[in-house]
């Protein structure tokens, strides 16, 4: 769901307040932005093909020899490290005086009104993909309602989220990964795969709270993907999973 293409910025008051954040024990969540058309990863190149010289049996004369080389196995790339911050609240104010916000949500989820994207027109530049919108003008709602009062008013002041991001080393030793994740509509453009639960497997042998409900994975061994893509790296023995985590919304 859309609240609005990007347009002219006719906005002349941005102000940002932060507040800090008070849930204990919660963290996880990712900043970058999902794409339907997301890099894969590129195939090695070929190596050339080596020779060395030897010295043939009985004989000083010497010949060139292939090198047989056995291929080399690839080790899932070493992610960047990310700081581990816990979720916190910020407020942007904004008066639209008819332009574009240039701000795209997914609603897919009736209590995640979550940031897809922002136009570099937009005025909400503090506000990153993965980001939660909590509440507009100081109303909480579900996930599109709030997008439709962001369409609907002029002067707003947006309560976001901002997740927190943590790296998870998965050693599945031939396991299952043991995650249960939402079901979406063929097609829909979800922000990462949606956790709903564990279901047994190498998720669940993993410390207490490592992961929980709605957690997101949104890469995996640094990549980004969709849904369906994400799901065929999670297939491998050990990999690298940035989560996103949101909190709880205080009243």
């Amino acid at each position: 769901s859309c609240c609005c293409v990007a347009g002219e910025n006719k906005s002349d008051e941005v102000t940002i307040k932060k507040t800090p954040f008070g849930i204990q024990d919660e963290d996880g969540g990712a900043t970058t932005m999902l794409t339907e058309n997301a890099l894969q990863p590129e195939e090695p190149a070929d190596e050339p093909i080596g020779f060395k010289e030897v010295l043939t049996e009985g004989d000083s004369r010497s010949v060139m020899k292939k090198i047989e080389e056995e291929p080399e196995v690839s080790e899932p790339p070493e992610p960047t490290k990310v700081v581990v911050e816990s979720p916190f609240e910020f407020v942007v104010n904004v008066r639209k005086d008819g332009a574009k916000l240039g701000f795209a949500v997914e609603t897919l989820f009736a209590d995640y009104c979550v940031a897809r994207r922002v136009e570099p027109s937009s005025p909400l530049k503090n506000v990153k993909p993965y980001d939660r919108l909590v509440k507009v003008n100081g109303a909480s709602a579900k996930a599109s309602q709030l997008a439709k009062m962001v369409t609907e008013s002029d002067q707003l002041e947006l309560m976001f989220q901002r997740p927190a991001m943590k790296e998870i080393v998965l050693e599945k030793a031939g396991k299952k990964a043991g995650f249960r994740i939402e079901k979406t509509t063929p097609g829909a453009a979800t922000m990462g795969l949606v956790i709903k639960g564990l279901e047994g497997g190498a998720a669940s042998e993993m410390p207490s709270g490592t992961f929980k409900s709605m957690d997101r994975i949104c890469a995996i061994n640094g990549q980004e993907g969709t849904a369906g893509e994400l799901l065929e790296m999670l297939a491998q023995d050990r990999v690298v999973l940035t989560l996103c985590s949101y909190s709880d919304v205080p009243e």
